[in-house]
């Protein structure tokens, strides 16, 4: 199955270190607890409305560069069914699901995503041009001659270097670890809950990743 992860060009820098793209939370529960994942979509355009979210800078911006990935149709969950799977509490999913609009497009995979899946890394073009909004290889590795140069501007060398600050969340498991974990699922509903009360009517739009 042909699927596609968004990332920053910061971020990249630390995907192409490890040699895969790592895990990271599923948001089965309000504070992120489930099993560890790397979040896909079937979506591929450039600028999607959970992007809009995001620091207006193509350092920052998830949807800057986008790997396209290769999985087997059987590891390729998609994340409305899989959820559901996992014993999200109803009202969480329903809070999560409505607003997102692209909910039916979000796939998990439990396990990093090597290089040797990916098919294709390419660079969003949107930032250099009104006139063009599609993703570019080219345009990609140009970029990563461009930054093994001399004439690289300081701030970018500096925010590609600079530690990304982890969110505070569980610890990640495996799904096995997750079913295994009573207690911690039992308690979905009870985050939902809190988590509800909490926001009451601010019209927040529900975590991304």
């Amino acid at each position: 199955m042909k699927l596609y992860h968004f990332t920053s060009v910061r971020r990249m820098k630390e995907i192409l270190r490890s040699g895969h793209i790592k895990t990271t939370y599923s948001d089965i529960q309000p504070d992120g607890s489930g099993p560890g994942v790397v979040w896909l979509t079937s979506n591929p355009k450039p600028k999607q409305e959970w992007t809009e979210i995001e620091a207006q800078n193509f350092l920052f911006e998830k949807y800057g560069i986008r790997i396209t990935v290769e999985i087997p149709d059987k590891e390729a969950h998609r994340y409305s069914e899989w959820s559901r799977e996992m014993g999200i509490d109803p009202k969480w999913y329903k809070f999560y699901s409505e607003r997102d609009s692209s909910f039916g497009d979000w796939h998990v995979v439990t396990r990093p995503i090597g290089m040797s899946e990916w098919r294709d890394v390419e660079m969003w073009e949107g930032f250099q041009s009104d006139e063009t909004q599609g993703y570019s290889r080219r345009m990609y590795e140009s970029f990563c001659m461009f930054l093994s140069g001399t004439e690289v501007q300081a701030w970018i060398l500096e925010s590609m270097n600079s530690e990304i600050e982890n969110v505070e969340a569980p610890q990640q498991v495996s799904v096995k670890e997750w079913m295994n974990m009573k207690d911690v699922r039992k308690r979905g509903a009870e985050k939902t809950r809190e988590f509800l009360a909490d926001i009451g009517g601010s019209g927040h739009k529900g975590k991304k990743q």
